[in-house]
C-alpha cells in the first residue's frame, strides 16, 4: 500500500474540510516551491536565449518564440521574433514571469 495522496485524494479532502486547519501552511508551501521554481528557471536564462512564450495572456502570445532581453529581480524581459503574431507585445520588450516561458533548446 502506498503512503502517497493523489491529486483527487487532496482536492476530496480539501472539498470535505479536513484541510481547513492546514490552509495557510499549504498555501505557503506551494506559494515557496513556486518562488523556487521560478528563480531556477531565472537563474538560468541569458541575455540572449530565444524561449517560447508558454502561459499567460493573452492567449494569442502562447507558442510564439522571444529573444530574453533583460533580467528583473522577478521577471524576464523578453522580446518577441513575430512582432506581427505578437500584436500590441510585439513592439519592444515586455515582462514575463520565468514560470511563463520555457528555454529553447539550440539543436546545432
Amino acid at each position: 500500500m502506498s503512503d502517497t495522496l493523489s491529486g483527487m485524494d487532496v482536492a476530496t479532502a480539501i472539498l470535505n474540510g479536513k484541510l481547513d486547519d492546514d490552509f495557510e501552511t499549504i498555501r505557503e508551501a506551494m506559494k515557496q516551491r513556486k518562488d523556487a521554481k521560478n528563480a531556477l528557471m531565472k537563474a538560468s536564462l541569458n541575455i540572449g536565449d530565444r524561449v517560447r512564450f508558454i502561459s499567460g495572456s493573452p492567449k494569442y502570445l502562447i507558442g510564439l518564440e522571444a529573444i530574453v532581453r533583460s533580467k528583473k529581480q522577478t521577471r524576464i524581459g523578453i522580446e518577441f521574433v513575430d512582432k506581427v503574431a505578437a500584436r500590441k507585445f510585439g513592439f519592444g520588450t515586455v515582462t514575463a514571469r520565468p514560470d511563463m516561458i520555457e528555454l529553447i533548446e539550440d539543436v546545432a
